[in-house]
């Protein structure tokens, strides 16, 4: 499998935007896989929404110490939707879900994920962000040091975030909900949020 290394997130991210507009271009009905572990898909998630596309379905998604959940999680981008899920369940058998197009594996995971790839343009993806040597492309400093969960209503839609940030002066919280829901553009704003 090759590797591409990539300096921040947000380069990983510019380049899956052009691997669908290019792929897209041979078949519409073309589709790319993310797999990634928690902290580094909050990161892709929340970038892949800044570049319009829109979130269709999320599944469990928070932090390691809300549920234990350590695994890995499947974002499938297809026709500008996102589609995020669990790789496997909590007994630790992964599911068969990851045919695409492009499948991009994040270096961190599980080589246990490889097995349920159902393509042969795989890729192991490597980000190398120096914490001391900002990339310059975002606010990654800031970034790496907090923890965001989305909240979901009983019928699945997306009602709220709680952001954790951590320094070395302790932990801030910030939580919203709304029960009407949230839009993307709300969600967006909310991630973004700064205390």
């Amino acid at each position: 499998m090759e590797t591409l290394k990539f300096s921040c997130v947000e380069d990983f991210c510019e380049y899956i935007v052009d691997t669908i507009h290019d792929i897209a271009k041979e078949d519409p009905l073309n589709d790319v896989t993310v797999i990634a572990k928690y902290d580094e898909m909050r990161e892709i998630f929340a970038e892949l929404i800044r570049y319009g596309y829109e979130c269709m379905s999320i599944d469990t998604f928070h932090p390691v110490d809300f549920d234990g959940y350590n695994g890995e999680y499947v974002l499938m981008i297809y026709d500008n939707e996102l589609w995020l899920s669990l790789a496997r369940n909590k007994e630790g058998i992964y599911y068969d879900n990851c045919g695409a197009s492009k499948v991009f594996i994040l270096d961190n995971c599980s080589s246990k994920v490889i097995q349920t790839v159902d393509t042969d343009d795989a890729y192991e993806v490597n980000i190398e962000e120096d914490d001391d040597a900002c990339c310059g492309c975002c606010d990654c400093c800031e970034a790496h040091n907090q923890a965001a969960e989305i909240l979901k209503d009983e019928d699945g839609n997306i009602c709220g975030v709680i952001i954790t940030k951590h320094t070395d002066n302790g932990h801030s919280s910030y939580s919203y909900y709304n029960s009407n829901g949230l839009s993307d553009d709300e969600l967006i704003e909310k991630l973004e949020f700064d205390f």
